[in-house]
């Protein structure tokens, strides 16, 4: 499933997947995250030209890419600035 995240709504259309957006102005992610609900999907991994408006001021959409790139780094513990 996360290769989708490397896919363009411009590319599925391209291929013949026109018939998944019609009459409706969905984004790539909005689609699949209605084709396979019970995926957890991450909004900040979709090629998107521009993120939506008010997406980072969104604590969760925040936590969620520290807490992936914690992960990716191998950070196991966090400290607060001041914290010894």
């Amino acid at each position: 499933m996360s290769d989708w995240y490397k896919i363009t709504k411009r590319e599925v259309r391209r291929r013949g997947g026109d018939v998944l957006f019609e009459n409706r102005q969905l984004k790539l992610e909005e689609v699949l995250r209605e084709i396979y609900p019970d995926y957890s999907w991450v909004s900040s991994k979709f090629l998107h030209k521009r993120t939506q408006q008010g997406h980072w001021k969104d604590k969760r959409n925040l936590q969620g890419l520290l807490t992936r790139a914690e992960r990716k780094l191998g950070i196991e513990k966090v400290r607060r600035c001041g914290d010894v």
